[in-house]
């Protein structure tokens, strides 16, 4: 009696055990050969690994709730599930325990996409000249029609009340691009973006771009919402608006723009109060973290929002002690705090006075060129990339600077952030606009040692080293700016 007790007990343990345990497995031609990483909006991650004919098969302890699968699906996912992905033509299909949940949520996006095709980043054209009760009412229909997607039985309660916010806020999310994109004709708005183009490409100064384009925004706008229309629609979209729900956020896109917007009006309404507030992108962040501590109770979305405005207002900071301090009395999370604490500790490297991270990356020639290698010079750093609009707008006055300075102890290094697919385009870039100065093609991207050790996330930045390898200043003046010469002149004068 004893024995078979004990072996009940751990059966119970094994089966037990083995609830807690999610089985994923499949057949995915774009996964052949090679691996896709599974994972959540928080700290879950999971590496899955296919053979040369896509498949692949996993056991792994999860929490409920939505993974993705690298771009190519969100999954629903809660302990003992056991799922199987295929494709079937150009759909997706999945089967086993859980499949009633998942397909839902492929039925779901097929639904949405139905009703909001795009068209690049914004909805279709076709609904610029739709009128606001035509839209209202498509905007029921959908509702409708993808709140028929939760009504088969056996589906999990939880997944259900989910994917009910999902749709009403994805309806919420379709209006508030509805109300900004509304009256706009795709033709003249395509002449305003040829014009901006043109305008960025010939170095036009960003204060009189606005002044010049004007015509052509006002152009494409050819119809305009009533004053009545749009607190219709406002009220549509806000009214009853929760910034909270925890669980949308990790998984609803939509949502998550939409939560953004918010904050950023809470935000700005926060500001108007403060006629005194720095005007600087590390100032306004600061600021935002107070309005998202004040304004969101949800732990999660509060974290988020608290870690993004930190990973901006410590590099710019001019007071990097007081921020690091104010994100350390309102976070809690350890994974963002650690983030935020090497993000600190890398801008206390790279602060006026410190020796400055060393770099090794090759040139246009293919040759390496190290940082070390240019002592004796100052040197000033310009980190870009071909595909950024603001990095090309500073080239002109780059070149003026290297001309002017061409027989002073400076060194100007321009380093290339391009993804490595990329390294030829850069090259025909370099060489068909001749440009001057040392140009380097760096190692990561982003991810370079270099570049992460500055914690450069926006570009273009421009870095002034001394000639002992020491940081002059780790946000130097733009080359358009005049107060770069004042401080090149006084530096060099030194000499």
């Amino acid at each position: 009696m004893k024995k078979i007790t004990i072996c009940l007990v751990l059966s119970l343990f094994c089966l037990a055990g083995f609830s807690q345990t999610v089985t994923i497995k499949g057949k995915l031609a774009a996964m052949s050969d090679s691996s896709i990483v599974l994972q959540n909006a928080g700290q879950f991650k999971q590496e899955l690994k296919a053979d040369k004919t896509g498949s692949f098969s996993t056991s792994l302890k999860v929490d409920r709730g939505y993974y993705f699968l690298g771009k190519l699906a969100i999954l629903y996912l809660s302990p003992g599930m056991s799922i199987n992905i295929q494709r079937s033509g150009a759909d997706t299909v999945i089967t086993g325990k859980g499949s009633i949940e998942n397909n839902a949520l492929i039925s779901l996006k097929k639904t949405e996409r139905e009703y909001f095709p795009m068209q690049g980043r914004f909805i279709a054209s076709k609904f610029n000249d739709m009128e606001p009760a035509e839209f209202l009412k498509h905007l029921e229909n959908y509702k409708t029609e993808a709140s028929k997607v939760l009504e088969q039985q056996g589906m999990d309660e939880q997944f259900k009340s989910d994917q009910k916010d999902n749709i009403q806020y994805t309806a919420k999310h379709y209006l508030n691009s509805y109300r900004s994109r509304y009256g706009i004709d795709p033709i003249k708005e395509l002449e305003y973006y040829k014009e901006f183009q043109k305008m960025a490409a010939s170095n036009t100064v960003s204060s009189d771009l606005a002044t010049k384009l004007l015509p052509y925004m006002q152009a494409m706008h050819v119809k305009r919402l009533s004053m009545e229309d749009r607190r219709k629609i406002d009220a549509f979209i806000w009214q009853d608006f929760d910034i909270n729900k925890g669980e949308l956020f990790t998984f609803s896109p939509n949502y998550r723009t939409l939560v953004t917007q918010r904050l950023d009006v809470l935000v700005r309404a926060e500001q108007s109060k403060s006629p005194y507030l720095a005007n600087t992108p590390a100032s306004k962040e600061e600021f935002k973290m107070d309005v998202a501590d004040k304004e969101i109770k949800n732990e999660f979305i509060k974290e988020f929002f608290l870690f993004g405005s930190a990973r901006i207002a410590i590099p710019g900071s001019e007071d990097i002690e007081k921020t690091y301090s104010k994100y350390n009395s309102l976070a809690k999370d350890l994974y963002y705090l650690d983030q935020i604490k090497t993000l600190y500790t890398n801008k206390k490297l790279t602060s006026t006075g410190a020796v400055s991270p060393q770099f090794s990356f090759v040139d246009i020639d293919n040759k390496p060129v190290s940082l070390s290698s240019l002592k004796g010079n100052y040197v000033y750093i310009d980190v870009w990339a071909t595909w950024c609009v603001p990095c090309i707008k500073e080239i002109p006055a780059l070149k003026l600077l290297e001309e002017k300075y061409h027989s002073k102890p400076i060194k100007f290094v321009s380093i290339s952030v391009d993804k490595l697919k990329d390294k030829e385009k850069w090259e025909a870039y370099v060489t068909s606009n001749k440009l001057k100065g040392i140009q380097l093609f760096a190692d990561k991207d982003f991810q370079s040692d270099f570049i992460k050790a500055y914690g450069i996330n926006a570009i273009p930045r421009f870095i002034l080293i001394n000639p002992e390898g020491k940081i002059v200043s780790p946000n130097a003046q733009r080359p358009s700016n005049p107060r770069i010469e004042e401080t090149l002149n006084e530096l060099l004068g030194k000499i």
